[in-house]
């Protein structure tokens, strides 16, 4: 399957924010981010106590790491880096990983200080925390994946080249979950010991783990679901999917589950005790999963703008509540 690497998290800009502003924004320490902030040209974007962490989308050759304060609305510092960000930055208590499409890979401190960089042996497709021991797992497409020590930035490939686009595992405490070849692994994380292992005719590589059970689809676009510990069925979908679809999601909403794909439309509820369709959804309801988390006044001296950080839907696996809109509306 290919999958997409390029994933580009929208950012909405309102009022008169976007005029007169180059087509190439840059910032620097201390800047007053807000004004110019503008559709699409900060993409990967993570948000945690009150500061959006984003790269900066450019035309040419430099490319920077923002940390945006929204309490302030000033930058709080840059990091120069290779390459932009596709898919959002890991933000813990006290580190930063940040990775570029082109494979630079950086572990920073709270500040923007790098502690280590690294260039990934192969082309980039993803990342994944590894929560046992905060190591960062990275998909290198053709190479399998590589796991990023937490302390060295030294990196191993887990899966080498004879298992073509084996992608990062789905974790879970210490135990992982992984399709590989039309196979689904269920194994150790810690030590790669098996747990179990089941043949199925899975479209691509996505595997969801959600309340104890294991979701993947089927060539058919089937969605199937496991038990967790055993790997036994417990139910396949009693609809499929359009074929054509990429890029599928299954989320947990209200004690359902939210089936849908990064078009956005065909949406569905599904039973999650049957697997039975309970409903479809239009593309305004599935808007409205998309709920406002935060919002700021805040000022230059001249104007007064409206800052708000709402879920957002990216165009990978990742789930919603991982990623991030940021809306800048200029209040008169």
């Amino acid at each position: 399957m290919l999958r997409t690497i390029g994933m580009l998290f929208l950012i909405a800009v309102f009022g008169n924010c976007q005029k007169n502003v180059p087509l190439d924004i840059t910032y620097k320490k201390g800047d007053f981010w807000v004004s110019d902030f503008r559709n699409n040209s900060f993409p990967g974007k993570a948000f945690s106590d009150d500061k959006i962490y984003c790269s900066g989308l450019r035309t040419d050759s430099s490319n920077l790491f923002y940390c945006l304060n929204l309490a302030t609305g000033k930058v709080d510092w840059v990091k120069p880096v290779t390459s932009w960000a596709a898919q959002p930055p890991v933000i813990a208590r006290d580190f930063i990983y940040y990775c570029g499409y082109l494979g630079d890979i950086y572990k920073l401190d709270k500040h923007g200080n790098e502690i280590w960089k690294t260039q990934l042996n192969g082309s980039y497709g993803g990342h994944r925390i590894d929560p046992i021991n905060n190591d960062l797992l990275v998909d290198a497409v053709m190479e399998g994946y590589a796991r990023i020590s937490f302390a060295t930035g030294a990196q191993s490939i887990q899966i080498g080249s004879t298992q073509v686009q084996a992608p990062v595992p789905v974790l879970s405490h210490d135990t992982a979950y992984q399709l590989v070849n039309d196979s689904l692994f269920c194994r150790k994380s810690t030590t790669g010991a098996g747990i179990w292992k089941i043949q199925c005719d899975a479209r691509g590589d996505e595997v969801f783990l959600i309340k104890g059970s294991v979701y993947y689809y089927d060539n058919m676009s089937y969605l199937h679901a496991l038990h967790a510990r055993t790997g036994a069925q417990r139910w396949r979908s009693d609809t499929a999917f359009p074929r054509q679809e990429v890029n599928p999601h299954v989320e947990l909403e209200q004690g359902k589950l939210l089936c849908f794909f990064s078009n956005l439309d065909d949406a569905r509820i599904i039973n999650i005790e049957t697997g039975k369709q309970e409903r479809t959804l239009t593309y305004q309801e599935l808007q409205g999963y998309l709920k406002p988390l935060k919002q700021y006044v805040l000022s230059d001296g001249r104007h007064d703008y409206r800052v708000t950080v709402k879920n957002a839907f990216g165009g990978g696996q990742g789930s919603f509540r991982d990623t991030f809109d940021v809306f800048v509306e200029e209040r008169n």
